[in-house]
């Protein structure tokens, strides 16, 4: 018997910070996305910090790596959903 990993109705986000500094864009997004409840987010160091300012969140996993920064303000919530033994990697 082999061992089988299997990932179902999760994708993966990584913040590339490209428009500007907001969490709700898209266009910051790899994956042209807003992150969701299904959602893998890996924040790397970009010149724009990630800010969550005008909704709260919901991801199943948030990875904020060496020096970047995720700032939440304006007492938004945000909720990590998923029981991840293993996280994606970039």
């Amino acid at each position: 018997i082999k061992d089988t990993v299997l990932v179902v109705g999760t994708e993966k986000a990584v913040w590339t910070g490209a428009v500007n500094n907001d969490w709700h864009n898209a266009g910051n997004w790899n994956t042209l996305k807003v992150p969701n409840a299904k959602t893998h987010v890996i924040i790397p160091l970009t010149q724009n910090e990630c800010v969550i300012s005008s909704e709260d969140i919901s991801v199943a996993s948030i990875q904020v790596r060496a020096g970047a920064v995720l700032r939440v303000v304006n007492n938004r919530k945000t909720v990590v959903t998923g029981k991840c033994a293993v996280l994606p990697i970039e």
